[in-house]
């Protein structure tokens, strides 16, 4: 019974700031890892176009095309590894402050 109790009031207390924060972090990590996948595949998409020019329209000039926008997708995805890894800093700061929150 103290146990069922015990329980009852560990599950029903609010929320810390810290806990908050590690929530939000990592709604937008994961949030920022769909967007990077996105731009990956579309890379890929680009990069295989850019690739295989001479099959689908013989014209050089595409595949040029094709490799820029294959290029600037993989910067899009260096900038939001970028962020997910500022934020992973940022959530790994919490956790070394508050060891007790990376436990659940």
């Amino acid at each position: 019974m103290f146990i069922a109790i015990l329980l009852a009031a560990v599950t029903a207390a609010p929320m810390s700031e810290e806990e908050k924060q590690l929530q939000k972090i990592d709604s937008q990590i994961e949030k920022l890892t769909k967007e990077r996948n996105q731009h990956a595949l579309a890379a890929e998409k680009y990069q295989q176009l850019g690739d295989n020019w001479q099959y689908e329209t013989n014209y050089i000039q595409d595949a040029y095309a094709n490799w820029a926008k294959a290029d600037a997708e993989r910067r899009q995805m260096m900038d939001i590894q970028m962020q997910i890894d500022a934020l992973q800093e940022q959530k790994q700061q919490i956790l070394q402050f508050h060891p007790e929150l990376g436990e659940s």
